[in-house]
C-alpha cells in the first residue's frame, strides 16, 4: 500500500465515521421540528425525518429505532455524512 500524507489519511479516515439514529435524531430533531426527546410527538419527527433521508418505510424506521430489525451498516455511515454536512451548512449559514 502506497504511504499517503498524514493530512489525506485523515480525511480518509472520515469514511469511517457512523452516527447512530439515535444520536443524530437528538441533535436534528429539535433543530428542524422543534421538539424535544422528552415530547409525545419526538418519535413520530425522528421517523419522519430518518424516512425522508433514507427512503425507507416508517415501519421500518420504528424496527430500527425499537432494536427489533438491524440497521444496516450504511445508515449510519450516511447519516455521519448528513451531519457533518448539514453542520457545515448552518455552521456557515448562522456566520452571515
Amino acid at each position: 500500500m502506497v504511504k499517503l500524507p498524514k493530512e489525506y489519511e485523515d480525511l480518509l479516515n472520515w469514511s469511517k465515521g457512523h452516527l447512530n439514529l439515535d444520536e443524530f435524531c437528538k441533535k436534528w430533531v429539535p433543530l428542524l421540528y422543534d421538539v424535544k426527546p422528552e415530547d409525545k410527538n419526538y418519535t413520530s419527527a425522528c421517523i419522519d425525518l430518518l424516512t425522508r433521508l433514507t427512503e425507507r418505510n416508517d415501519r421500518t424506521l420504528y424496527n430500527w429505532l425499537s432494536g427489533r430489525r438491524k440497521v444496516p451498516s450504511d445508515i449510519p455511515k450516511m447519516l455521519f455524512f448528513v451531519d457533518l454536512a448539514w453542520g457545515l451548512y448552518y455552521g456557515l449559514r448562522s456566520s452571515k
